[in-house]
């Protein structure tokens, strides 16, 4: 790019030096234009190397910046991902509790009533056999108020008959 502006910068004056003096003031003219025009050529190449000088430092800060402020966002989210690893543990073991607490409730409810459902079945066995002999009772105490009517009245008080 520097070079098509020279080379414009060239033509131009040469264009306005050759319509406007002789030949031999032309070419004086042209080797001092020459001159002036390296000079101001070096003068930008100073400036625009000093310019990329600065740019070079300023994204080196930048650089670094971005480089520390990405160092301490990795130190906070590690920092939040171990605080959430130890609240994923912490909520696991309390729903491991509890459904161990549920399922010792129900463990210890069944173990728990296994005895007294034997007990009730054998009560209510007894209580089949209580009644079958009280209905032998009632026939012999029936037998009985017939032989004798005075036990008829003895078992109609107690609640027999």
């Amino acid at each position: 790019m520097k070079n098509i502006q020279t080379k414009i910068i060239y033509l131009l004056l040469l264009f306005f030096v050759t319509t406007s003096l002789s030949a031999q003031t032309d070419r004086e003219l042209l080797f001092k234009l020459d001159a002036k025009i390296d000079g101001m050529q070096k003068q930008m190449d100073v400036r625009f190397d000093a310019m990329q000088k600065q740019f070079d430092t300023m994204q080196k800060q930048t650089d670094t910046r971005f480089d520390l402020m990405q160092k301490q966002m990795d130190v906070r989210f590690d920092a939040a991902d171990k605080k959430n690893d130890i609240l994923f543990y912490v909520m696991i073991t309390i729903l491991a509790g509890i459904f161990g607490l549920i399922g010792f409730v129900v463990w210890d409810r069944q173990a728990s009533l296994k005895p007294i459902k034997e007990e009730n079945k054998e009560l209510a066995n007894e209580l089949l056999k209580i009644k079958e002999s009280s209905k032998k009772y009632e026939s012999i105490f029936k037998k009985m108020g017939e032989v004798e009517p005075r036990f008829v009245e003895i078992f109609r008080n107690a609640g027999i008959l």
